[in-house]
């Protein structure tokens, strides 16, 4: 099992950040804070890094700072840079950098905003997006990324796809395995299944003693077969309903 674990993480030009840095060196980190100071900014940053979306899966969102009146900064570079460990081994760098593309168009003096560009670093050597991104599944699958970094993405699956990956990851288990796991619902089980069972047997008996008084009460065509059945069915009414009461008293 791979573990992956963030050494730090720095912003700048990012959203609400000029520049801003964090640093957990692999250890727990717990980000508080008051509404709108930032903290969905960190896990946007996060994710961007990765998958080039923000933490709602936004590919088309603000990424560069904005005034007071939602104007946002031109002539600047965003940077998210992270640090990271992968299984104890030496420590690796990621970066995405989002600048801008200005043009001189024909017959004008100055140049126009035209677009944007992300370029890609990968310990600080740049590289094209393609290894960017295979590298990054070479660490850990896209699919299972988003699993275990958005806390609604599991609960979103369809439960056949949220019973395929516990599955995938813990083996199956027949219910047999399930339920002597546990010895409480073990024996919840075991009493279930016999009060089930006397239950099923009470009914049975109940058919039991109309049968026998069905066949007590018939007519039957000649003397002997109607006394054949007045005996068999007296016969069942009185066993049947011996060993219903026994039942009955069990419960």
């Amino acid at each position: 099992m791979k573990e992956l674990k963030l050494i730090s993480l720095r912003f700048k030009n990012f959203k609400g950040f000029k520049s801003f840095e964090i640093n957990p060196d692999g250890k727990n980190l717990e980000i508080k804070g008051d509404n709108a100071t930032c903290k969905t900014t960190i896990y946007d940053g996060f994710m961007w890094l990765f998958t080039e979306k923000d933490a709602s899966g936004k590919k088309n969102f603000q990424i560069k700072p904005t005034d007071k009146t939602g104007i946002e900064s031109h002539n600047i570079e965003t940077e998210v840079k992270g640090v990271f460990r992968l299984n104890n081994a030496k420590k690796f760098s990621l970066k995405r950098v989002y600048k801008e593309v200005y043009t001189k168009k024909t017959g004008t003096i100055t140049k126009e905003l035209t677009g944007h560009t992300t370029t890609y670093f990968i310990d600080g050597d740049v590289v094209a997006k393609k290894k960017y991104d295979l590298f990054l599944e070479e660490i850990m699958p896209l699919s299972i990324f988003k699993l275990i970094t958005n806390l609604f993405k599991f609960n979103r699956l369809s439960w056949e796809k949220r019973r395929e990956i516990v599955f995938g990851i813990c083996g199956e288990a027949s219910d047999n395995d399930i339920i002597s796991s546990c010895k409480a619902l073990f024996m919840k089980y075991y009493f279930n299944m016999v009060y089930l069972l006397s239950k099923i047997k009470q009914v049975f008996l109940g058919v039991l003693i109309l049968a026998g008084l069905l066949l007590a009460g018939s007519e039957c065509s000649t003397i002997e077969l109607q006394l054949i059945a007045n005996i068999l069915g007296l016969i069942l009414f009185v066993l049947g309903g011996y060993f219903f009461v026994g039942e009955c008293r069990k419960i």
